[in-house]
């Protein structure tokens, strides 16, 4: 079991007091968490619900499953369809026909139809109307309309053809009138997927494989904007269906939760809860106001960061060219689109403080939505420094040439003749991994099989950086991602470096960030790929433990995970492992999981060797996680297979055996920044 630090058990006390007689089951219950259905994990919240979950979770008619062949799927209007995605901003069901799944070049359709007072199709859609077995001959039909040759057939004069209407309303009968149409149908498509088909980009059938969205009504006016919004987690009253429920930290209520020292009817506040409260208040304010002070004096100071020019690495103060002259210096080239400044900041409305959503190592990250619709994160340069303009034009450079659904998408960048460099891309929802791993109540929303997909996800991109002769050399939790779905994208390349495909090594000055960094790189100076996988071994103790690389707070033997992970393994303990992973979350065999954690444990105690050549390929990695995650789910959650377990009890008895790597405590060394070295030379 965890041992919690004692600093914060007054105030666990206090918060588990004046909630545990409060708190409705559904306000944990119903809190979004990930659902695995085959290689895929949903993030499930209301209005839907799974197996597992209780009803009042979710609208009724909203039931997911997920069915033999590892599909999640949705049953409406009497009709199964197969759920692709889940777009909860913009309360989006993407949606596949079963029947369009299978390759085919010319599927037969059918009308489809929506229950309106669930569902209504979105306008994200263009509707195909489908007119079939028609006398008309092509040279005698308006040119909107296309004919689809795979259902005509020229030796019985029957043809049939097809029409792209943009908007949702359907098209009827009268279309045929003259046709000689024996029938007509009608079809909601993706309107990328419509493009394309009219393009003769895609066949039929792929066009029909790419599916259609839909909107979902329950809660439209009422669950994110006023339960969601005011911190509480939406639900279902089966006695009073017409009531909008919200479960809240003090109780249900309707609609939303209301202020904090407001309690639902029949709970009274003894004296004791209102001294407490007040006390609360207080602090609560004290810490407001210096926070306000804070924030006034941190905008000052970066508005005169902004106003002067970057200084040169000779220079202790800018001059007028000397960002050129970086910039220049380092052979800038955005091969990307190019954002103007102004298009930037109407974004992110002038970098407003509000839409800031973290720092991202030499520049914030700022939310914003371009003119086009999408949201993006957008991360700005902050510090008048030759080191973080060399890094922020080494991220442009290498992530313009990647292509990877594991990496970050860089979408654009600024010129370099901007009033400040900026660098544009996708936006990933739902924070780091260091985020849902270190904080208690979201690392338990994470299973096994999740974790091991978010492995797999991180290996895959790092594979394919090796492959691209490019080393990451800042792998770590708060550089993976994690969308909506939990899957994790690698992201942070300021760092990076292309590597020389006739080069064993790469001679620079360390760095990257404490508790995750190569001993070998550390010591003799020698950058390789193996220094990643050192990187991600410990990354892979993090998804075991749910604890930080580095935890300063911790006895001295304790303080890098790496380092009492590796001694713990070989004296054949295990202890370290977050205890939610060993047993499954329906009821599945705890045999089974241990299995599988004593593989990944070996397999990350094999990358955290001191000697690089011990270390296994993070090719060979990501095989080998691939195969553990096969046979966790081929097991379903009954015993794992024999031949197996007995690989894991053999791992353990050679971890036994093996000799401690030299582990440096990179935090009480040498180490005196943040996350990386900022003076170190390349």
């Amino acid at each position: 079991m965890k041992m919690m630090h004692l600093s914060y058990l007054p105030l666990l006390l206090l918060f588990s007091t004046t909630t545990s007689h409060s708190e409705p089951a559904g306000y944990s219950d119903c809190a979004p968490s990930p659902y695995v259905c085959g290689d895929a994990s949903f993030a499930i919240g209301y209005p839907f619900h799974v197996d597992g979950r209780h009803d009042y979770c979710g609208y009724p008619n909203f039931y997911l499953s997920c069915t033999s062949n590892d599909t999640l799927t949705i049953t409406i209007s009497n009709k199964n369809f197969q759920v692709t995605y889940i777009d909860y901003d913009n309360r989006l069901l993407y949606l596949v026909d079963p029947a369009f799944v299978r390759p085919q070049s010319c599927p037969q359709p059918h009308n489809t139809t929506v229950d309106p007072t669930l569902f209504r199709v979105s306008d994200r859609n263009t509707n195909l109307t489908l007119f079939i077995n028609c006398t008309a001959s092509s040279s005698t039909i308006p040119y909107m309309y296309y004919d689809l040759l795979c259902m005509s057939f020229s030796w019985t004069g029957q043809h049939s053809y097809y029409r792209l209407d943009n908007g949702t309303t359907s098209t009827n009968g009268d279309d045929a009138s003259g046709m000689g149409c024996s029938s007509t149908v009608v079809v909601p498509m993706a309107q990328d997927a419509a493009a394309r088909l009219a393009n003769r980009e895609l066949d039929f059938g792929a066009a029909l494989q790419q599916g259609f969205s839909v909107n979902w009504l329950p809660g439209m006016d009422w669950c994110g904007s006023k339960c969601v919004g005011s911190g509480g987690t939406c639900g279902y009253n089966a006695s009073s269906p017409g009531d909008h429920t919200c479960f809240c930290p003090n109780g249900t209520f309707i609609d939303s939760c209301p202020s904090s020292n407001t309690w639902p009817t029949g709970k009274k506040s003894s004296r004791s809860w209102i001294v407490i409260l007040g006390v609360l208040a207080s602090v609560t304010g004290f810490v407001l106001v210096c926070g306000l002070c804070l924030l006034c004096y941190k905008r000052r100071y970066k508005q005169r960061l902004y106003s002067s020019t970057l200084i040169g690495p000779n220079s202790s103060v800018g001059t007028p060219s000397s960002k050129k002259n970086v910039v220049e210096s380092t052979s800038f080239h955005c091969h990307t689109h190019l954002f103007s400044y102004e298009e930037l900041a109407e974004a992110t409305r002038g970098f407003d403080p509000s839409q800031e959503i973290g720092d991202g190592g030499y520049g914030s990250v700022y939310k914003g939505v371009l003119r086009d619709g999408r949201t993006v994160a957008v991360k700005r340069l902050y510090e008048t420094s030759y080191k973080r303009v060399e890094q922020f034009v080494n991220e442009v450079e290498i992530l313009s040439g990647l292509r990877h659904p594991n990496l970050v998408t860089l979408y654009g960048c600024t010129s370099p003749r901007s009033p400040t460099l900026l660098l544009v891309y996708e936006f990933v929802p739902n924070g780091t991994l260091a985020d849902h791993l270190h904080d208690p109540l979201r690392s338990r929303s994470l299973p096994l099989p999740v974790r091991l997909s978010m492995a797999v996800d991180a290996a895959s991109a790092l594979s394919y950086l090796h492959s691209m002769d490019i080393i990451h050399r800042d792998v770590k939790t708060h550089n993976i991602l994690v969308d909506q779905h939990y899957r994790v994208k690698v992201a942070d390349f300021g760092l990076s470096r292309l590597f020389p495909a006739d080069a064993t090594h790469v001679s620079t000055a360390p760095q990257g960030t404490p508790g995750y960094l190569d001993p070998e790189y550390h010591r003799f100076y020698q950058l390789t790929d193996k220094s990643d996988v050192y990187s991600y071994g410990v990354v892979l103790m993090e998804l075991l433990s749910s604890r930080p690389a580095v935890d300063v707070g911790k006895q001295p033997n304790e303080i890098s995970l790496a380092m009492m992970a590796v001694n713990k393994i070989q004296k054949g303990e295990l202890d370290f492992v977050d205890p939610a992973l060993l047993t499954g979350s329906c009821g599945q065999a705890e045999e089974a999981h241990g299995a599988v954690v004593a593989q990944v444990a070996e397999l990350a105690f094999r990358c955290l060797q001191m000697d690089r050549e011990m270390r296994p390929s993070i090719k060979e990695v990501l095989e080998e996680l691939r195969e553990v995650s096969r046979v966790l789910r081929s097991s379903g959650g009954e015993e794992a297979d024999g031949e197996f377990k007995a690989a894991a009890r053999d791992d353990l008895r050679l971890l036994k055996d093996s000799t401690a790597p030299f582990s440096p405590n990179s935090v009480t060394h040498e180490w005196t920044s943040r996350s990386t070295t900022p003076n170190a030379s390349k």
